[in-house]
């Protein structure tokens, strides 16, 4: 009884190890997807921000030659 016992122990060991690994995994993906978020909406707003320059420099050409 006493070696099942510790074997109990021993796995119930190895699973809180595991399942604290897997809580580290899940927060480094939760801050990758934060991360990778953050870089999507900057190259959003970068891309609008060309786009509008853009249609700016044509209306002011427009308007200049007419």
């Amino acid at each position: 009884m006493t070696v099942t016992l510790e074997r109990r122990t021993d796995i119930h060991r190895c699973l809180r190890v595991n399942v604290d690994d897997a809580a580290i995994l899940l927060r480094l993906v939760i801050i990758a997807l934060l991360v990778s978020c953050i870089i999507l909406v900057a190259i959003e707003k970068h891309y609008h921000n060309t786009i509008q320059r853009r249609s700016e420099k044509k209306n002011n050409g427009r308007n200049v030659c007419a």
